[in-house]
C-alpha cells in the first residue's frame, strides 16, 4: 500500500475549502470533507487511478461537476508514496 503525504500547499487548500464552505453556509460540511479524504485514501491502493496530466503528475477528480474537487498528485513508485500537491474546486481548475 502506498503512503500518502499531503504537501503544505494541499493542507492550505483544505483550509481554504473549509473556510469557503463555512462562509457560504454549505450544508453538511463534515460529509464534504470526508468525501475528499475518502477519495484521496483510494490512492493508497490505486495510486495510478488519476488522469495523467504530465510525466510526473496526475489528477484525481473528487465529487461531481461544479461541486467537486481536483487533487493534483505525484506518485513515486520507487518509494511507493503519493504526494498530494494541491486540492482545488473544479471551478478553480477552469
Amino acid at each position: 500500500m502506498a503512503r500518502i503525504e499531503l504537501m503544505p500547499e494541499a493542507l492550505d487548500d483544505l483550509d481554504r475549502i473549509v473556510n469557503h464552505l463555512v462562509q457560504s453556509k454549505a450544508v453538511n460540511i463534515p460529509k464534504k470533507i470526508a468525501e475528499i479524504q475518502q477519495a484521496i485514501s483510494v490512492l493508497q491502493t490505486s495510486p495510478r487511478i488519476g488522469h495523467a496530466i504530465s510525466n510526473d503528475k496526475r489528477e484525481l477528480l473528487i465529487g461531481q461537476r461544479r461541486h467537486g474537487y481536483v487533487a493534483v498528485y505525484s506518485y513515486l513508485a520507487d518509494i511507493d508514496c503519493v504526494f498530494v500537491l494541491t486540492i482545488q474546486s473544479q471551478r478553480q481548475q477552469r
